[in-house]
């Protein structure tokens, strides 16, 4: 009779066993990491121990084997086989078939109250379980995504896998959308120091021109008397033909807009559909005049940088088909 209570005893065992790991098994490495960063001390031995992955799996199923072999040897002394068998069996298929895929609180309470344990035996038993499972990086695949960040990190991940199959630029433009949404005008803007402005009332001539297609730059805000006291915009392309001198006035494109520094960059999306306009003044709370930023500036934070082999030419039909047909073959 006491081998028999012993053999369900190691049974009951193995079945607390196969709660706890399949309490692991929901775990997302993210949140707890999270959490331990907070503070939170219980998160951070379940942290170290969830770190362990396929480990844990392996260290868990080798005590269920122990505690069900013992079990059953100690039942076979006692019992008839062909009973045991049956017995065993009813048990595996119940157990193995429906506890171990169902999440228990009980399952987590046990887990936190024998992590720090579990964490420093998986330590002291690297030289001998490592060779059997080595530790990997964990699959962002298999962690759970409770904030963007973890979304970014999944994303990257597969970026960075050797295994990815989705499209490189289907990956980038998704991690760039999700970014957009927390960027700001002035992380995208073009900072003041930077602009080139050309003064109302000056003169186009060959000096003025090479000054502007120097800069780099195909839109300069145009001030009178004062820098910051902008009166209108001129697009580069508007003056490449002139022929004759002339002054700025006479070109400058007068309506100007402007946007707050801290607004995000839906807005100026937003306001570009708005006012069909593409540059925008930007300013901070005093009104001040900080920079610049066109549409140009928010699809570049939307699609990514682009790599020169990428400045491909559009003004060719022929050019355009090529470009098409090279990049989907």
């Amino acid at each position: 009779m006491t081998s028999i209570l012993i053999a369900l005893l190691l049974l009951l065992l193995s079945v607390i066993c196969l709660i706890i790991l399949s309490a692991y098994s929901y775990l997302s490495v993210n949140e707890y990491k999270r959490r331990a960063r907070n503070g939170d001390d219980s998160a951070k031995s379940i942290y170290q121990v969830i770190l362990y992955g396929k480990q844990v799996n392996l260290f868990f199923w080798l005590i269920i084997g122990i505690l069900s072999a013992t079990s059953i040897n100690l039942l076979f002394n006692k019992i008839p086989a062909w009973i045991v068998i049956i017995l065993f069996g009813i048990y595996a298929a119940y157990v193995y078939g429906f506890i171990y895929f169902k999440k228990f609180s009980l399952g987590l309470k046990l887990a936190k109250i024998i992590a720090p344990f579990l964490a420093r035996i998986l330590y002291f038993s690297q030289p001998v379980i490592s060779r059997i499972v080595p530790i990997a990086k964990q699959s962002m695949i298999q962690q759970k995504v409770y904030e963007i960040e973890d979304l970014l990190a999944f994303l990257k991940e597969q970026q960075a896998s050797i295994h990815n199959r989705i499209d490189a630029d289907v990956l980038s433009g998704a991690i760039e959308s999700i970014m957009f949404k927390e960027k700001v005008v002035k992380t995208s803007m073009t900072p003041l120091e930077e602009i080139v402005s050309v003064n109302v009332d000056e003169d186009i001539g060959p000096i003025l021109m090479e000054e502007l297609h120097d800069s780099g730059h195909t839109y300069f805000p145009v001030y009178k008397t004062k820098k910051d006291n902008y009166v209108g915009g001129l697009y580069l392309s508007d003056i490449l033909s002139v022929k004759k001198g002339g002054s700025v006035n006479n070109f400058i494109s007068k309506k100007i807009y402007y946007i707050h520094e801290q607004s995000s960059l839906s807005t100026v999306i937003s306001a570009i559909i708005k006012t069909n306009q593409n540059k925008f003044i930007v300013i901070d709370g005093g009104k001040n005049v900080v920079g610049l930023i066109s549409a140009t500036d928010v699809f570049k934070q939307i699609i990514g940088v682009i790599s020169p082999t990428e400045l491909n030419q559009y003004d060719n039909p022929s050019d355009v088909i090529e470009q098409f047909n090279n990049k989907n073959s």
